[in-house]
């Protein structure tokens, strides 16, 4: 779809961002906050799949209940043109399949972390996101933050909803969790597994389970033990790997908590190692500039396990607490230096005494008290060392405590700078809300985001009950203006928002005001549709009459329904009036027992309407009369005719008997198309006659019909067709010259060329074909002009006495001879042109 070609009011659409098959993503502008925002528009041959819509409204609905900072916010949802679409947060980024093979490790731990979070925060309010993979994971180019995207098929797992049955398999085969390959119902604990699939890919650069298909993929995912990491990574990873990916969702880690206290417990010096070998090619970056110690708002049950996940959803959605998910300093056991010298001293003092001790031997005596001398210096020194390293220890805990005071300071600061830049958007958006209601969604947003920072902010309490208000507004209006529709949605979203008020007294109320007025809508919709199909009453509930009533039972004046009782009054008087032209007075009189009682003001001219019936009736009365009489006269003629009584004898005959019916009907049919056959039958020979030549019996045919059908233009077309015929046998008979030949020289043979241009001098020298001159001696007259007719030069008798043959015969002038010029022969039999020849004289 053209960019330029899509016209969303509020937002300047700039360039695609993604494609894909259900839906295409475009960079916008929101106008009302001049930000950019990303618009995800449903692929059109799907907007009328009611799957699909019910899909996309699914993440728009899903979506907009998690804020979360590693969740993509949604902003809008709505429909334009038939083209649903998504207004949401745009990350400026690059999703993690891009940098699949050049991401540091820190940062992929990192990025793991805050997917675990969102997963902790969505399994928290009870949803699946059902399709973890690299290309649904953000990066935003600024902080190296992961966003999840793309809830498109996340459902509540303690729903049940018609897109995710079990016995269907939802999601991306490469990642699905055994459970999702059986199509069965899936927790959180499903998206964990993905979670381990994508942390595989990332270690790896390849997926732990590829196939020739879906099936044989998932068959895998079910089966197959899960492959082994490389070496330099097993010892680190491959336990986390192992519980992330276990086959039963029991022996997963049960929340987003347990998998950031597993990566936590890494030390630094194992990832230093690992990253030694995991940037040796030298595509990925080293990653120590990367700070993957990442602190969060999360639900506020740290320890919460898997049998607890479905009370904190509903429970504890509102309160959180920061928690620092960075690994935790390994505590260094204290060192036993000093008791090793003590105890290595009596060791050598007791030794020594027992083996050497003696009144005979000083020398030795000395050499043990020097030793023992120097271990006391030893213990000494040792004691010394074992202070000043505790002096260090505490200067070192002093600096990390202040450094940790610092941070929790500076922390609390943005929180509060974050804080105070959501009350001062919230107050611009709280005046925008006053001229534009549309706007509630947006600072609906920014309350909840205020109470991720400050439960219970009396800016958002107030701000909720002003929303209500807002809803409230708007919902009466809708339903004042009868758009029940928009009333119901704004209802919805209302409740999504504030599900406590559900039962509240104004709420019902409203319920049952949109439900009487959408029956009613219903009723009048159905009414409308039976009066348009003319179904307009009867013994069953089932026609515009009777659903006209049951709208007027619940809402006696409503005028629609009045309307349509009035026009189903009208429909009746016009049906009836077209009965009567089509004199089927009976059922008129039937329709006009009903009409009377469907509009009592109306009965006075369906009264008039039954005298007028009733008087057609007694008029077809007398009509039936004839019909019988002319039925009896059709018959009569009908047996005339088979008995070949066409159109005598006379007063008997079919002609005769059909002309009576016409005397009592003239327009019967039946009466006019028989006199028509009747005048077909007299002229059906006629045709016969001209073709074997017997015209006089063909003249008497059509002389004897016209004396019956003076007007007939059948027998004046026949008596055309015979005069043809007569003159074409006439002509066939006429004496013809069929070819004719003209030379300067003498000649006797009729298969020569004719000459256009010939030389003559004083003779010229004719010869030609004829045929049927007849038996008799005929004198045919060739008479030859120079030009034109005024000027003849001869006339010559040629004497014909054989039915056809070849004649030739010259033209002499013997003064005057012949010049240069046209010249032309008529040849004339009894002073009839039988032919003409011109010619050409050349000297």
């Amino acid at each position: 779809m053209d960019c330029n070609s899509i016209k969303i009011n509020g937002y300047q659409i700039k360039e695609v961002l993604g494609h894909g098959g259900m839906a295409t993503v475009y960079l916008a502008i929101q106008e009302s906050f001049d930000r950019k925002v990303a618009i995800k528009i449903m692929a059109e041959q799907l907007s009328s799949d009611a799957s699909f819509k019910d899909r996309f409204l699914q993440e728009a609905k899903i979506v907009s209940r998690l804020i979360h900072p590693n969740i993509v916010t949604v902003y809008d949802v709505s429909v334009v043109n038939n083209h649903h679409y998504l207004s949401m947060e745009y990350i400026e980024g690059v999703d993690l399949k891009e940098k699949l093979h050049t991401i540091s490790l820190f940062h992929l731990i990192k990025v793991i972390k805050e997917v675990a979070l969102a997963l902790d925060y969505a399994g928290r309010k009870g949803y699946v996101h059902r399709d973890i993979k690299p290309e649904n994971i953000m990066i935003n180019n600024e902080d190296g933050r992961a966003v999840l995207m793309d809830f498109g098929i996340a459902k509540a797992f303690d729903s049940i909803s018609e897109m995710t049955q079990t016995g269907t398999a939802i999601g991306t085969p490469y990642y699905m969790s055994p459970e999702q390959a059986k199509g069965k119902e899936v927790d959180w604990r499903s998206d964990i597994y993905s979670l381990g699939v994508v942390f595989f890919q990332v270690l790896t650069g390849q997926l732990p389970y590829q196939g020739d298909s879906a099936v044989s993929v998932g068959i895998m995912h079910l089966t197959d033990p899960i492959p082994p990491l490389p070496e330099y990574l097993q010892d680190v990873f491959q336990p986390i790997i192992e519980k992330l990916m276990a086959k039963s969702p029991e022996d997963r880690y049960q929340n987003g908590e347990d998998i950031i206290k597993a990566l936590n417990n890494i030390s630094d010096d194992d990832l230093n190692k690992i990253n030694e070998q995991y940037t040796q090619d030298g595509h990925r970056d080293s990653g120590e500039h990367v700070n993957y110690n990442v602190s969060t708002p999360i639900s506020n049950s740290g320890t919460t396990s898997v049998r607890n996940y479905t009370n904190t959803r509903n429970e504890q959605d509102d309160e959180t607490k920061i928690v620092n998910i960075a690994p935790q300093a390994t505590k260094k056991k204290p060192t036993a230096i000093i008791w090793a010298i003590a105890i290595a001293a009596v060791v050598v003092v007791g030794i020594a005494a027992f083996t050497y001790f003696s009144p005979k031997n000083d020398e030795k005596l000395n050499a043990l008290i020097e030793s023992t001398k120097l271990i006391e210096q030893q213990l000494i020194d040792a004691k010394k060392k074992e202070a000043d390293n505790l002096l260090a220890k505490k200067a070192q805990e002093t600096k990390e405590a202040q450094e940790a005071k610092a941070a929790e300071e500076a922390q609390a600061n943005q929180i509060q700078e974050r804080l105070q830049g959501l009350l001062k958007k919230a107050d611009i958006q709280e005046q925008q809300l006053s001229n534009n209601p549309d706007t509630i969604d947006e600072l609906y947003q920014t309350y909840q985001l205020i109470s991720l920072l400050e439960n219970e902010h009396p800016k958002v309490v107030n701000g909720y009950k002003t929303i209500q208000n807002t809803y409230l507004d708007l919902i009466e209006e809708h339903i004042l203006n009868n758009e029940l529709k928009l009333a119901t949605n704004k209802l919805n979203k209302m409740l999504r928002s504030f599900p406590d008020i559900e039962n509240d007294t104004q709420i019902v109320s409203i319920k049952d005001k949109i439900a009487t007025i959408s029956n009613i809508s219903l009723l009048l919709e159905q009414a409308g549709n039976h009066l348009a199909n003319n179904t307009l009453s009867g013994t069953n509930e089932v026609n515009a009459h009777s659903l006209y009533k049951k709208v007027l039972a619940i809402s006696p004046n409503n005028k629609e329904a009045k309307e349509g009782i009035i026009n189903i009054s009208d429909k009746y008087y016009q049906n009836i009036n077209q009965l009567i032209k089509e004199k089927r007075y009976k059922e008129a009189l039937s329709s006009v027992d009903i009409a009377e009682n469907i509009h009592a003001e109306s009965s006075s001219k369906f009264t008039a309407l039954r005298k007028k019936i009733e008087s057609h009736l007694d008029e077809n009365a007398q009509v039936q009369k004839k019909l019988e009489e002319i039925k009896q006269l059709l018959l009569a003629a009908s047996i005339q005719k088979e008995n070949g009584n066409l159109v005598t004898p006379k007063g008997d005959n079919a002609l005769s008997i059909y002309q009576q019916v016409l005397q009592i009907d003239s327009s019967n049919q039946e009466a006019v198309l028989e006199i028509a056959e009747l005048e077909n039958l007299l002229l059906r020979n006629v045709s016969a006659h001209i073709t074997a030549k017997n015209f006089s019996k063909a003249q008497e045919e059509i002389d004897f019909t016209i004396q019956y059908f003076p007007t007939s233009a059948e027998a004046l077309n026949q008596q055309l067709a015979l005069n043809t015929a007569i003159k074409k046998l006439a002509d066939a008979q006429k004496p013809k010259i069929t070819k004719v030949i003209v030379k300067g020289t003498e000649f006797a043979d009729m298969s020569t060329s004719a000459i256009p241009k010939l030389k003559a001098e004083r003779t010229i020298y004719i010869g030609f074909e004829f045929s049927t001159f007849g038996d008799k001696t005929n004198v045919l007259q060739a008479i030859l002009y120079a030009g034109s007719i005024s000027d003849k030069l001869s006339t010559t008798a040629v004497i014909l006495s054989q039915d056809k043959g070849v004649k030739y015969f010259k033209i002499s002038r013997p003064v005057a001879g012949f010049s240069e010029g046209g010249y032309f022969i008529d040849f004339m039999l009894k002073n009839e042109k039988v032919s003409s020849y011109k010619f050409s004289i050349e000297n």
